[in-house]
This record gives C-alpha cells, sequence and structure tokens, in this order.
C-alpha cells in the first residue's frame, strides 16, 4: 500500500468514526426496510384475490424493498469509503437507481393518496376505475425512470482537494461529476426535482385536506331515513352498499315524493306501496361517508388519520435534504470537512431513506385486513410444518 493510500485510509477511518450516528441509522432502517417489505410482499402475494389497494401496497412495497435490499448497502458502503469512492460505473449505476426507486416511490404516494380520496368522496367511480388505476401504477413506475435518466449523464467522480497537517492530497467521490460541477444543466435538473417534490407534497396535502373535509362534514350529519333491514342485508359487498346509498341520495331529490315512497317501499300513513318490502326493523341511515368501510380496511375517519400521517413523513423526510442542497449553494453546508456539521449534513441528506423503512407501517400497520390476512399466513405456516 503506498503513501497515498495510506493517508486515504486515515482519512477514512476518521470519517467512520464521525459519522457512526448516520451508519447506525442507514443499517437500522436496512433491517426495519428488509422485514418490513418483505412481510407486505408476502401476504399480498398469497392472496388469491387482489384489491387495487393491495395493488398499490404491494409495488410500493417492491420499490422500497429493492431499495432496502440493494441501494442501502450501497450508501452504507459509501459511508466506509467517504474518501476514495473511484468506482466510476458502479457510481452511474447505482446513483441511477437511486433516484430511481425514490422517484417511483414519490409518484406513487401521490397515486395511492388520489385513490384514498377517491374511495371516500367519489365511491362509485372508485369502484368503476380499476383498469385506470393499474394504468395509473405502470405510469408512476414509467415517470420515475425518465426523470431518473439524466442522472446516467451528470454522475460520475469529483475530485477534491483535503488540506493535511503536511499537505494537501487528491480525493475522489461518487457525485456530479467534475464538468457538471458548474453547469447550468445541472441546475435546472436540480430546481425540477424541487418542483417536482414541492408539487407532490402539495398535492398529498390538498388530497388529506379535502378528505379531512368531508370526514368532519359527514359527522354532522344525522339519519334523516328509515329502510328495511332485510335491504341493507342484501348489500353484503361494499360496492354495493355504495350502490344502495347512492340510489337512495338520487331518488330524495326528486319532486315527486309519491314516486320515492315508490322506489324505496316506504310504509306512508299505513299505506304500503310495496308489500313485499315492508318496513318491520327499520334501520338508520347514515351519511355513505359515516357507514362504510373501504377496501383497505380503514374507516374513512382512520384513513384520514393515515393520510396525515403520511403527509408529515413525507414532509419530514425530504424537506431537511432540500434544505441542506440549497444551503449548500450559499457555502453553509460542505462535505469537504469532518466535523460535527458535516455529521449533521450527513443525516439530513439520507433522512429520506426513511420513507423506504416507514412506508410498510404506515400503510399496513393500520390496515386490519392485513392483519387479518397475516394471521391467515400464520395459520398456513403452521399446518405446514404440523
Amino acid at each position: 500500500m503506498s503513501a497515498y493510500e495510506d493517508y486515504l485510509q486515515d482519512l477514512n477511518e476518521e470519517s467512520v468514526s464521525i459519522m457512526v450516528p448516520v451508519i447506525l441509522f442507514m443499517i437500522l432502517l436496512f433491517i426495519i426496510g428488509i422485514c418490513g417489505n418483505a412481510l407486505v410482499i408476502i401476504v399480498y402475494c398469497t392472496k388469491s384475490r387482489m384489491s387495487r389497494a393491495n395493488i398499490s401496497m404491494l409495488g410500493l412495497a417492491f420499490v422500497d424493498f429493492f431499495s432496502c435490499l440493494v441501494i442501502h448497502p450501497y450508501v452504507i458502503y459509501k459511508l466506509f469509503h467517504e474518501f476514495n469512492q473511484d468506482w466510476f460505473v458502479v457510481c452511474k449505476v447505482f446513483e441511477f437507481f437511486i433516484h430511481a426507486s425514490q422517484s417511483v416511490s414519490c409518484t406513487l404516494l401521490v397515486c395511492i393518496a388520489y385513490d384514498r380520496y377517491r374511495s371516500i368522496c367519489s365511491p362509485l367511480e372508485f369502484y368503476s376505475g380499476f383498469p385506470k388505476f393499474t394504468r395509473s401504477v405502470v405510469g408512476c413506475v414509467v415517470v420515475g425512470f425518465l426523470g431518473s435518466v439524466p442522472v446516467l449523464k451528470f454522475y460520475g467522480l469529483r475530485s477534491d482537494l483535503v488540506t493535511l497537517e503536511n499537505g494537501q492530497i487528491l480525493t475522489q467521490k461518487c457525485d456530479y461529476s467534475d464538468e457538471y460541477q458548474t453547469s447550468l444543466s445541472t441546475v435546472i435538473y436540480g430546481v425540477a426535482a424541487f418542483l417536482a417534490f414541492f408539487i407532490s407534497f402539495l398535492f398529498i396535502t390538498i388530497m388529506y385536506w379535502r378528505l379531512a373535509a368531508v370526514v368532519r362534514k359527514s359527522k354532522r350529519i344525522h339519519p334523516i331515513l328509515t329502510v328495511s333491514s332485510s335491504v341493507t342485508r342484501q348489500s353484503s359487498s361494499q360496492a354495493d352498499n355504495f350502490q344502495i346509498l347512492s340510489q337512495i341520495s338520487t331518488t330524495l331529490q326528486s319532486k315527486d315524493s309519491t314516486s320515492t315512497e315508490n322506489m324505496l317501499g316506504f310504509k306512508n300513513n299505513g299505506d304500503v306501496k310495496n308489500p313485499k318490502r315492508e318496513v318491520k326493523q327499520p334501520v338508520p341511515v347514515l351519511n355513505p361517508i359515516q357507514t362504510a368501510t373501504l377496501p383497505n380496511g380503514l374507516s374513512p375517519t382512520k384513513t384520514a388519520k393515515m393520510l396525515f400521517l403520511v403527509t408529515l413523513v413525507f414532509l419530514l423526510s425530504w424537506l431537511p435534504f432540500w434544505i441542506v442542497k440549497f444551503s449548500a449553494i450559499t457555502g453553509a453546508f460542505s462535505d469537504k470537512k469532518l466535523g460535527p456539521l458535516a455529521v449533521v449534513q450527513k443525516f439530513l441528506t439520507h433522512l429520506f431513506f426513511l420513507n423506504n423503512a416507514v412506508n410498510p407501517i404506515i400503510y399496513t400497520g393500520m390496515n386490519k385486513k392485513f392483519c387479518d390476512d397475516l394471521k391467515v399466513l400464520k395459520r398456513r405456516i403452521q399446518r405446514i410444518f404440523q
């Protein structure tokens, strides 16, 4: 080993001793992400029938699992070799996959937020829009990969001079290559990426706000009708419930009250319009938002809470990254020096990997149907080994 390599090794060891909190953070995300996403994939892949909620969760779990399994070890390896990252091709390929996986994950979060909103606010359209939803999931993957193609051009090796006690030493890092460090193209790409993040966050926030407003409004609506319990029992599926409630709502808007009573089979002043559907056990009919249970196993109120939590985690994961990136332009943060500020900078720029580990916890931990499916899978495994 030459003297130059000895110096680089010493710098790497000093960097590792300082970056221990960041390394432990990434290892923790790696373990949680692998276990959580693998569990989601196994449970949903063993289901005989897949709903649109299952498909979106499965797609997100595959992306996050790939990120945790392939990308996280690469990021941890980089933290152990901070000053001699001289792998040119590997740098381009892995940085492309980092950007692509995070872009796909973000677009899927937007798609899921919109899907959750429609399941509550437009249930009839929600049940009839399965093909469109499948295409939108595929579109998220395509957009994420196409938006990351410029990374293959921009990324490479960045040369830095690190000052030592007895002089300076040349180091190499996987970053925008030297020719693109001050390029207008990278600035435009960075601004476009930030705008994509801002629009995604704004869209998710609007979906949560509108969904929460509908849920709050529905809580103030009191029962106004009574229908036969036999009619209620006939609507066993969620789609049938929404369809009957929609028919009732549409019928009430009719000016002909007599026609309304005929359609619903009301017993009006002792005159039974439809003897076969006589009301025997009145059941209150509430607003559909109040009584519905969504295909993901959540009530509308829990869905609103989940969407709020997703929005908060999304913001906390990505906002620090962009703050550091813009602060680096002014020189407030620099990865060319070691110290406490460098640890803060590294931690904040790696915080967006939190999404890969937290997503399965948020989307499935609050899902009663997922817990039931997990119990079914557990019983199957137990029967195999009995």
